[in-house]
């Protein structure tokens, strides 16, 4: 797999990670509402891959409507967003050189 396609499946991954916890911070007053968590795996090519969804084993505050915990969820987030500009910075780079290469390869045909 290339560093295009290795970026673009963990810009996915992290996209699903800030779905999920932006689900869970909605669900913060919703009595019995079971927060969960993304889990990535590596794909066979390389890259990653969203593994599963499972619930949350954490457990719930005394008095929580849910089992949510939100500074849980946004450190979740921030390294969510971290993990995607990462990616999209690989990304930019990958197509950079790509087009490089093109370039030297085209001027000296």
């Amino acid at each position: 797999m290339d560093s295009i396609s290795n970026s673009l499946s963990g810009m996915k991954v992290a996209q699903e990670r800030m779905r999920n916890s932006s689900n869970n911070i909605a669900n913060v007053a919703t009595e019995g509402f079971t927060p969960s968590r993304v889990e990535s795996v590596q794909s066979a090519g390389g890259g990653v891959e969203v593994g599963a969804v499972t619930p949350s084993t954490a457990p719930v505050a005394s008095g929580a409507p849910s089992g949510t915990n939100l500074a849980e969820e946004m450190a979740g987030l921030l390294q969510a967003k971290n993990s995607y500009q990462a990616n999209a910075k690989a990304l930019s780079i990958g197509v950079e050189t790509y087009q490089s290469v093109e370039d030297m390869l085209t001027r000296n045909r």
